[in-house]
C-alpha cells in the first residue's frame, strides 16, 4: 500500500479496526472482498486497486477500469441491526459518495436512480452492493464496490457518448478517504435499533430522475412511465403510460432524454 494512501486514510478515518489492501490491478475489487470475507476476513476492509482486469457492475455489466484513470475501491461493512435491504442500502452509498465528490472536488453530481453518479448528464461512476450471510441466514456483510473515473475523457467507442470523468479536479486518495469515512458515517447510522434515514433528503434532491420520462424492463417486457417519487425505502414509485402506478425495488432505468 502506498504509503501516501495510508497517510491520508489515517488522517481522515478514526477506524483503528479497518484493514487497507492496496493493489496494482485485480480482476474485481468486489470478488476479491468476497473472496476473503467467505474465506475468515471478519474485520471492517477496504480494498483499492489501480487497475481492475474484470471490474463488474450491476446485471453482469463490465466496468471499465483502466491503469491511473479511476478509483476503483471496494468497502466492507458490518451491519449489527441490519437487513439485506438492498434498494435503501445502494441509495445511502450513492449519498456518500456524492457527498465525497462535492467536498473533494468541488462539483455537484446527480444520482441516477438506483446506483450511478452523473456529472454533466453523462455518468461519472456506478456502484454495485453485494451481501455476505452467515450459516445461520444472518447478513454478516455488506460489500460496496464503487467506480469513479477520475481523468480522461477518451473512452471506448461505446462509452464515449454517455460516460464523463472527474477532470482532474479530485485526488483519488483524497476521494477514497473521504468516501469511506462518509460511507461509514451513513452506515453507523443507517444500521442501528432506530435507523436514521435522513439521507434520502439528499438523495432526492439530487436525483436526475424524478419527474422525468424513463423506460424500464420488467418480465421481459418494457415501459415508458414518468418517474415520480423516492419513496422511505429507496425505492422508485412511477406512473407508466397507460396511467397505471408501478414502484420499482431494483433493475435498470434508462432516462428518455
Amino acid at each position: 500500500m502506498s504509503q501516501s494512501l495510508e497517510k491520508t486514510l489515517e488522517s481522515t478515518i478514526a477506524r483503528q479496526s479497518l484493514r487497507v489492501i492496496h493493489l496494482d490491478s485485480t480482476e474485481s475489487t468486489n470478488t476479491l472482498a468476497k473472496e476473503l470475507v467467505l474465506t475468515g476476513e471478519k474485520g471492517e476492509l477496504l480494498i483499492v486497486a489501480d487497475s481492475q482486469t474484470l471490474g463488474r457492475g450491476r446485471s453482469g455489466k463490465s466496468f471499465f477500469s483502466p491503469s491511473g484513470r479511476g478509483l476503483y475501491m471496494t468497502q466492507v461493512l458490518r451491519p449489527e441491526f441490519a437487513s439485506a435491504d438492498f434498494t435503501l442500502i445502494t441509495a445511502a452509498v450513492s449519498v456518500a459518495v456524492s457527498r465525497a465528490i462535492e467536498k473533494v472536488a468541488g462539483v455537484t453530481p446527480s444520482i441516477k436512480w438506483v446506483n450511478d453518479i452523473f456529472l454533466g448528464g453523462k455518468k461519472l461512476g456506478g456502484i454495485l452492493c453485494e451481501s455476505v450471510f452467515s450459516g445461520g441466514g444472518k447478513l454478516s456483510a455488506v460489500i460496496v464496490g464503487i467506480g469513479i473515473n477520475l481523468t480522461g475523457n477518451d473512452f471506448p467507442p461505446e462509452l464515449e457518448s454517455i460516460a464523463t470523468s472527474l477532470g482532474g479536479k479530485a485526488d483519488r486518495n483524497t476521494l477514497c478517504a473521504e468516501i469511506a469515512k462518509e460511507l461509514f458515517s451513513l452506515s453507523d447510522s443507517l444500521y442501528s435499533k432506530t435507523p436514521n434515514k435522513d439521507f434520502l433528503n439528499y438523495y432526492r434532491s439530487h436525483s436526475c430522475v424524478l419527474g422525468n420520462d424513463i423506460t424500464y424492463t420488467r418480465n421481459g417486457q418494457s415501459f415508458s412511465a414518468v418517474a415520480l417519487s423516492i419513496l422511505d425505502g429507496g425505492e422508485l414509485k412511477v406512473r407508466n403510460s397507460d396511467g397505471s402506478i408501478q414502484i420499482l425495488s431494483g433493475g435498470e432505468i434508462s432516462l428518455r432524454l
